[in-house]
């Protein structure tokens, strides 16, 4: 059932239930919902901060940014039940074998038993398997050389992004999930390693939820500043951690070349999203196997169409989404001149569509090959504190004090030679890479932008030295404090972050339900 703290006939001050999940965001709504069906727990609390519909208006006043520049610290994130799901389009991407296995990174499983976490969480948001990238690779362009070059692979697009939608009936009907909304966590009691009481806020109120279980899954940056402020009131387990907020990262973004096609056609076979068996897939370049196991990170690549109507179609986009979701996004106005801005392309946008389930690409105003490279965990990236005084919600601001390894930049390099190869071997396209990263000039490192893709700040470790939560997800010293989310990821591999964090969170439900 949905509560508001700020109403006192709704939410008394002194709660009780089995287990507390801090973050209504779509890693603690997954993570509720499988609790109670597989009967792990019977009554939950999920603590939300934000409001009904969740949005960035909290960001300025919590968080800044104090490194390398950091937008998404402000505008990757939201507040609210559905959280930052309410901000992206639902696309999840898994990731490669070599990316659990690199030297300085430590995963707690195998490739294959992540694949068969991939399939449940496949299996309960409504996507059935997948099926191989080789057939994909048939189906969109019929693709069937092997190439020791880049190669093809596909990201999954989920028809309902909002996890405040695909969880409604649970966050508004359940008896045994208690959301409730408007309520900051802020601090915690234990007795000894065991977590008893978790102190919360609302507005002026305080209001105290005694578990036997505590998840936090509020997200990298609110779940980085709650272990930071408690820690620094020295009453805490992590106290002495001095992992807390570390090994911050988000995958870096830019442009690596200007793309001009030998043949358009053959590009929008093999390159423009499409749908396969109700499926959505993006079609994405991903290095050889060979050259991400010889280096220290990874990248991929996407192609960037640059329009006229760009934005306008963008707008109408969003609306579309906003729509399903529930949510307000634009006026009735500025969806009218948006139509008639994109009116010219509507013949092929629809005509590609009804004939071969694909989005049709504009790109009047240019073509380019963009990459999205996994960051090398250092220690001095981080979330860190930033002031003295505590915020109205009882919690220090923080800020992201982001820096990056600069060895990135070779796979960042290798993964431009290797699209340009497979781009020309299969007369699609000859690529004008970067002349700055073509000379390995440290300079196109400071000259990326982040995804909004962050991780790490609670990172799983083999001992406390090295990290914060052990590999069950536990928080060093306690008995039943757990992190549930990116957060706690060793490293960011090249995909996006949301497929395996709920992944992690599927395997924390097990750990969970053992005696």
């Amino acid at each position: 059932m949905l509560l508001d703290a700020r109403l006192t006939d709704e939410v008394g001050p002194n709660l009780a239930c089995d287990a507390v999940i801090v973050g209504a965001g779509p890693v603690g709504l997954y993570l509720a919902a499988l609790l109670i069906e597989r009967n792990v727990s019977r009554d939950i609390i999920v603590v939300e901060a934000g409001s009904h519909v969740a949005d960035t208006s909290r960001n300025a006043a919590s968080s800044s940014s104090i490194g390398k520049f950091h937008g998404g610290v402000l505008d990757g994130r939201a507040a609210g039940l559905g959280g930052t799901s309410a901000l992206w389009g639902g696309q999840l991407a898994e990731f490669d074998a070599t990316d659990l296995e690199r030297q300085g990174t430590e995963w707690p499983m195998t490739h294959a038993e992540l694949r068969k976490l991939y399939g449940t969480v496949y299996e309960r948001l409504g996507l059935g398997p997948p099926q191989s990238d080789n057939n994909y690779r048939q189906r969109l362009g019929r693709e069937s050389e092997s190439s020791d070059s880049a190669e093809r692979f596909f990201t999954y697009w989920l028809s309902r992004p909002n996890f405040a939608a695909q969880y409604g009936r649970m966050i508004r009907g359940s008896e045994q999930v208690r959301v409730i909304v408007n309520l900051t966590a802020r601090d915690m009691k234990f007795d000894g390693p065991a977590g008893q009481v978790l102190e919360c806020s609302a507005a002026e109120r305080c209001i105290t939820i005694k578990a036997s279980k505590f998840v936090f899954a509020s997200g990298t940056v609110a779940t980085s500043r709650f272990f930071l402020s408690t820690q620094r009131s020295g009453r805490v387990p992590w106290v002495d951690n001095v992992n807390v907020g570390h090994y911050f990262q988000d995958h870096l973004a830019g442009k690596i070349a200007q793309v001009d096609l030998i043949s358009e056609q053959r590009f929008r076979d093999f390159f423009e999203n499409g749908w396969v068996d109700g499926l959505k897939l993006q079609p994405k370049l991903a290095m050889s196997e060979r050259s991400r196991r010889a280096l220290p990170s990874a990248a991929c690549g996407q192609f960037m169409y640059v329009s006229s109507v760009r934005d306008n179609l963008g707008q109408l986009k969003n609306t579309l989404r906003s729509v399903r979701a529930n949510l307000s996004f634009s006026s009735a106005a500025s969806r009218a001149r948006d139509l008639v801005a994109v009116g010219r392309s509507m013949v092929p946008l629809v005509t590609r569509f009804v004939r071969k389930r694909r989005m049709f690409a504009l790109f009047d105003e240019g073509l380019f090959l963009e990459v999205q490279a996994e960051q090398i965990p250092i220690h001095r990236s981080r979330v860190a504190l930033h002031g003295e005084e505590r915020g109205a919600d009882g919690l220090y601001p923080v800020a992201v004090d982001w820096h990056c390894d600069g060895g990135e930049l070779e796979a960042i390099r290798t993964l431009a030679t290797e699209c340009e190869a497979y781009l020309e071997s299969r007369g699609i396209a000859h690529l004008t890479l970067d002349p700055v990263l073509m000379a390995r000039d440290p300079r196109f490192i400071d000259g990326l932008l982040d995804t909004f893709h962050q991780c790490g700040g609670m990172r799983m470790a083999r001992s406390p030295a090295s990290g914060v939560v052990d590999f069950d997800a536990r928080v060093w010293g306690t008995d039943n404090v757990f992190v549930a989310g990116a957060s706690i990821f060793p490293s960011s591999s090249h995909a996006n972050c949301t497929l395996t964090a709920l992944a992690l969170a599927t395997r924390l439900a097990a750990r969970l339900g053992s005696p």
